[in-house]
């Protein structure tokens, strides 16, 4: 694949994953929605990576920082300091000795304040890619 079927790759299945997150919120499965707006946020750094480097192929990694320090993307400090905690969702969504820590934490309040925050990153992100 070249660059741009790279980018259309990662859009797409970024996309998948925002409407499976939307449907885990809906039926409540809040830590599982978490993780899902992880790997959406994930998925379009890793399309603004490719659109911002050499090559064709982003690193094999879920760290949200490594991926956007390695952009040209220049998104609010408060959106950037987000990607942590969007990555202690990945993290802890793998592994069972973290499910509950992270299940007290996924309360309905928390997870729709953080959709939110993510709806607008996502859209932040999409609009890099124009």
């Amino acid at each position: 694949m070249g660059k741009n079927e790279q980018i259309s790759y990662w859009k797409r299945i970024a996309q998948e994953d925002w409407e499976v997150a939307q449907e885990l919120l809906k039926s409540k499965r809040y830590s599982h929605a978490l993780f899902f707006l992880h790997l959406t946020i994930e998925k379009l750094l890793k399309a603004n990576w490719v659109k911002d480097n050499t090559g064709d192929v982003p690193p094999y990694t879920h760290s949200l920082e490594h991926l956007y320090s390695n952009t040209n993307l220049d998104l609010p400090a408060k959106d950037v300091d987000e990607m942590r905690a969007l990555n202690a969702w990945n993290l802890e969504g793998r592994y069972p000795d973290y499910q509950e820590k992270i299940s007290r934490m996924a309360t309905k309040d928390y997870t729709e304040e953080k959709f939110e925050l993510v709806k607008k990153m996502r859209t932040c992100l999409l609009d890099q890619l124009l």
